[in-house]
């Protein structure tokens, strides 16, 4: 597959969930900021479905954006696109060659 990279114009931000002690002792899930970088993004799909008698939809984007030399991202990750965070849901190393990522995210709620 080949990236073009002036495709690669959307602003991302991958973070990454940490587990942090507040100030009374209490662990509390904070997220902290990996990498900014262009991505490539493109939707997949988008479907509403009715769970538990309320009305739900689903996103899901799919990004290339290039591996950065010092972080890979993990399925624990999320990734914040125009103010929104999305959930990782597959992360793929295109043709292993350590130089893109593909990504299929979705629309956290």
């Amino acid at each position: 597959m080949i990236i073009n990279s002036g495709e690669l114009k959307t602003q991302i931000i991958i973070i990454r969930p940490n587990i942090v002690k507040d100030k009374d002792g209490i662990p509390v899930e904070s997220y902290q900021e990996i990498y900014k970088c262009k991505a490539k993004v493109t939707t997949i799909r988008g479907s509403e479905f009715n769970e538990s008698k309320g009305d739900v939809g689903r996103v899901e984007k799919r990004c290339y954006f290039r591996k950065h030399p010092r972080f890979d991202v993990e399925l624990t990750d999320a990734i914040i696109l125009n103010g929104k965070t999305y959930n990782i849901i597959y992360v793929n190393d295109i043709e292993e060659q350590g130089r893109y990522y593909e990504v299929k995210m979705e629309l956290c709620k």
